[in-house]
C-alpha cells in the first residue's frame, strides 16, 4: 500500500491540536472524579509499526520497523507498570510489524519487544498484510512468506516459551488454540515449510486471568499463507516476457518502437503493454527498483491463499462462545477492520460489501456472546464506532488503532466505501499522530484510556517527524509527549445509550439491585465532526460524532460508609476534554434506613478519588458547591447536590465521569470545619 505523502496538514488539524492544548493547561488543576476497582489487571494494545524512509536511512529503526517509536510506547507501559497505576500484564499489537516483511524485520520487531519481558510483560503480536510484501522487496528469498521466522521470532503465539527463559510461562497467559482448516477432500491443509497446521501460530487465541476476571483474547489472521507460482507469457512479437515489481509483465525488443505516450522506445529498453500499445510508463518504480535487477521469471503471487473469517467461523465461534469459554469478557483483534476509514479493503476481503452471509455469521457471533470490542489496524487512524452487519440483526464496536508508525493516512470518502458506510456510527477520530491504548478489565468492567502524543505530526515518509513546532530533523524518532485524550468502557452488568448530537442525556437509565441510577437533566451539546472528506460529487464530507454513554455496577462493598451500590458512568466526555462533560444532574436512590444529618449535606452522591469517598461535585472542573433539600430544579447551577427525601434519592449536578455511590460523611457536620473543594469553594 502507498503512503500518502502529505507536506501540509489541514488547517483544521492545527486547530484541534491547539484546543488540545489549551484545554489541557486550563483544566490541569482539576480532576476528573475516580473509580473504585475491586481487583483490576491491564493490557495495551498500539497499531502498525512501520518505518518507511527511503534507503532506510536510520539505524535507529532497522529493517522498516519503526523501533524507536515502538521503544518509546514500550517506555510508557513499563512506567504504568512500574509504578502500578496500570499492572500492565502483556502488549498487543495489530499486525505490519514492518513496512516490508523480510526474516531480518522479524527478529528486529522481537528485539523491541524484549524491553518488556526484561520487566515481565508479554508481547503478542499478529501479523499485517504487509507481512506478505517481502517477495516486492527481494525480502523472501525462499518464498516462504517469512512466517518461519515469524513463529521463531515469536513462539508465545504458539503457546510456547522462548529458550532465553523470559517468557517461560508466556507471562500467565493459558489456552492456547488456533484453527484448523481443511480442503474440499477434507484433508487437514498443513504449511509446507514447517509441517504444521496452516493457521497454527497465525490465527490464535488465549486466556488471562482468574475466574471472573478474566478475558479471551481471539486473533484473527487473514494474511497470505503462500504463493501461487505462474510464469510470465510469451509475445507473439516481443517474445518472452518477465513480471516487473508484481505488477507488470515487460518486454525487450530488438528495434525502435512507438509508445502509447508516443515517445520512441529505443532498442533493449524495457517496455510493458497497456491498452495494446507499449508503454514504458511505471509510476516511478523503475527508478527506484531498477527492471533489470527486478524483473523474474516466475511470478510468486501470494493472493488468494488467505483463510477469510468465513473459513474459520467454526473456530470463531467455538473460542467466542460464552457458555463453554469460562472467561468474564472476549476481545477480537484483527489487522484489517471490519469497515475502514481509509483502506477500502478489510477483514472480509476487497471491501465491506463481500460476502455478506459470513459477515453476517461472524457479527453474530461476537454479538451473541458478549464480545463488546473488535480491535484492528491497517489505517494508521484512531477511528471509534459501532458498526452494524449487513443484514442489521448484529452490532458491535469496532476500534481501528493509531498507528506506531512513520506513515500517515486521512479518512478516504465515503463513496470509496459504496453504501456501507450507512451501517457505521462514528463515535471518536484522531488522525496524524502515534499513541496507544490501556484496556483495564475489572470483573465485569473493562475501561480504555486512549493515548497519543500532544503535538501531532505534519508531515510523514522522508520528512517525518516534523510538527507544529518543526523539530526535530527528518527520520529521527521525537521525544513524545504522550498525554491521555479520552477514557471510555462498558460493564456486562450495566447498559449502553446511543446520544446523538442534541439529543437529551435523560434515556439513561439503570438498576442494579436496589439502586436505581438517572439522569435528569443535560444535552450532548457536542459539535464536533470527524475528518472524512467530501465525495467527488460535493456530497458527504464530515460527519457528526455521537456519544455511548455505559453504565456499570460494583455492589455495595461498605454497608456503614455506602448507602447505594457504586455506579460506573463512562462515554460523556470527548476526544482532549480532559474528562470534562456536559454538564448533567445524576439521580441515585438509597437507603434511607438509620439516616442522619440529611439536612446539612453530609449525605450525597460522592466519587472515589485518592482511596476516599469525597462529594462528588469537589471534582467538577469549576463550578459552585451548595446543597439543596428537595428535588431538583432547573436552573440548579454545576457544583450544586441535594437530597430529596420525597423520592429517596440524591442528586448532583456534575461535569464528568466517574464512578459515584451515595455515602454519608462526605461533609464535616455542623460545629466543624466545613470541607473545601478544589477550587477552594
Amino acid at each position: 500500500m502507498d503512503t500518502k505523502f502529505k507536506q501540509i496538514r489541514k488547517a483544521t488539524r492545527l486547530a484541534s491540536v491547539a484546543m488540545i492544548l489549551l484545554l489541557a493547561f486550563t483544566a490541569i488543576a482539576l480532576a476528573q472524579g475516580g473509580r473504585y476497582q475491586v481487583d483490576p489487571w491491564s493490557f495495551g494494545v498500539h497499531g502498525d509499526t512501520q518505518w518507511y524512509v527511503s534507503g532506510n536511512f536510520n539505524d535507529e529503526n532497522p529493517n522498516w520497523v519503526s523501533a524507536g517509536i515502538a521503544g518509546a510506547i514500550n517506555e510508557q507501559f513499563i512506567a504504568y507498570k512500574n509504578t502500578g497505576k496500570y499492572d500492565v500484564k502483556f502488549v498487543l499489537q495489530v499486525g505490519d510489524l514492518t513496512d516490508r516483511a523480510g526474516d531480518a524485520a522479524m527478529y528486529t520487531r522481537a528485539d523491541v519487544a524484549s524491553s518488556l519481558y526484561n520487566e515481565g510483560i508479554g508481547f503478542f503480536p499478529l501479523r499485517g498484510n504487509h507481512e506478505s510484501y517481502g517477495y516486492l522487496y527481494g525480502l523472501d528469498p525462499d518464498y516462504n512468506l517469512n512466517i518461519p521466522a515469524y513463529l521463531d521470532a515469536f513462539p508465545q503465539t504458539q503457546g510456547m516459551y522462548a529458550a532465553d527463559g523470559l517468557n517461560e510461562d508466556n507471562f500467565g497467559a493459558i489456552n492456547f488454540s488456533s484453527p484448523n482448516v481443511y480442503d474440499e477432500d477434507g484433508n487437514l491443509i498443513l504449511n509446507t515449510f514447517t509441517g504444521d497446521p496452516i493457521l497454527k501460530g497465525l490465527s490464535y487465541s488465549f486466556d488471562f486471568g482468574d475466574t471472573g476476571n478474566n478475558a479471551r483474547f481471539l486473533i484473527a489472521d487473514v494474511e497470505s499463507t503462500e504463493y501461487v507460482v505462474t510464469t510470465a507469457p510469451v509475445h507473439p512479437v516481443y517474445g518472452q516476457g518477465y513480471f516487473y515489481f508484481g505488477f507488470w509483465v515487460v518486454y525487450q525488443h530488438t528495434e525502435e518502437l512507438t509508445g502509447r505516450e508516443g515517445n520512441l522506445i529505443e532498442p533493449g529498453t524495457w517496455f510493458r503493454i497497456t491498452g495494446g500499445q507499449p508503454s514504458t510508463q511505471f509510476y516511478g518504480f523503475d527508478v527506484n527498483w531498477p527492471v533489470d535487477v527486478y524483473k523474474v521469471l516466475n511470478k510468486y503471487d501470494p493472493s488468494g491463499t488467505e483463510y477469510w473469517p468465513g473459513m474459520q467461523q467454526g473456530w470463531i465461534s467455538g473460542q467466542l462462545d460464552e457458555t463453554t469459554r469460562n472467561t468474564e469478557h472476549a476481545f477480537v483483534f484483527s489487522h484489517r477492520p471490519l469497515m475502514g476509514a481509509d483502506h477500502v479493503d478489510g477483514l472480509f476481503g476487497a471491501n465491506p460489501s463481500v460476502t455478506p452471509d459470513d459477515q453476517n455469521d461472524f457479527y453474530a457471533s461476537l454479538a451473541d456472546n458478549g464480545v463488546k470490542y473488535m480491535i484492528s489496524g491497517h489505517d494508521h487512524i484512531y477511528n471509534r464506532a459501532l458498526v452494524d452487519s449487513p443484514d442489521g440483526l448484529s452490532q458491535v464496536e469496532q476500534l481501528i488503532s493509531i498507528g506506531a508508525s512513520n506513515k500517515f493516512y486521512d479518512p478516504g470518502p465515503l463513496d470509496d466505501f459504496g453504501d456501507v458506510k450507512q451501517r457505521e456510527t462514528i463515535i471518536s477520530q484522531e488522525t496524524w499522530t502515534v499513541g496507544y491504548y490501556v484496556y483495564t478489565v475489572d470483573g465485569p468492567r473493562v475501561t480504555v484510556d486512549y493515548y497519543s502524543d500532544s503535538q501531532g505530526f505534519e508531515y510523514d515518509a522522508d520528512n517525518y517527524p516534523y510538527g507544529p513546532d518543526g523539530i526535530p530533523g527528518p527520520g529521527e524518532t521525537p521525544d513524545f509527549d504522550f498525554v491521555k485524550k479520552e477514557t471510555w468502557g462498558y460493564s456486562h452488568n450495566g447498559q449502553q445509550f446511543l446520544i446523538a448530537q442534541g439529543d437529551s442525556y435523560t434515556d439513561v437509565e439503570d438498576r442494579f439491585y436496589g439502586t436505581t441510577a438517572r439522569i435528569l437533566a443535560g444535552t450532548n451539546n457536542s459539535t464536533t465532526t470527524d475528518d472524512t472528506p467530501e465525495n467527488s460529487d460535493g456530497s458527504g464530507g464530515p460527519r457528526a460524532l455521537n456519544k455511548t454513554v455505559n453504565t456499570g455496577w460494583v455492589e455495595n462493598p461498605d454497608a456503614y460508609k455506602l448507602k447505594s451500590d457504586i455506579l460506573s458512568l463512562w462515554g460523556m466526555s470527548e476526544l482532549g476534554a480532559e474528562g470534562q462533560t456536559d454538564t448533567y444532574v445524576l439521580s441515585m436512590s438509597f437507603d434511607f434506613r438509620r439516616m442522619v444529618h440529611l439536612g446539612n449535606g453530609g449525605i450525597g452522591i460522592a466519587t472515589y478519588v485518592g482511596g476516599e469517598w469525597v462529594n462528588a461535585v469537589d471534582e467538577n472542573f469549576g463550578g459552585k458547591k451548595k446543597f439543596v433539600v428537595g428535588k431538583y430544579k432547573p436552573g440548579y447551577g454545576l457544583g450544586t447536590y441535594g437530597i430529596d427525601p420525597s423520592t429517596k434519592t440524591a442528586w448532583a449536578v456534575l461535569n464528568y465521569n466517574a464512578d459515584f455511590a451515595v455515602a454519608m460523611d462526605i461533609e464535616s457536620v455542623p460545629g466543624q470545619m466545613k470541607k473545601q473543594n478544589k477550587n477552594g469553594k
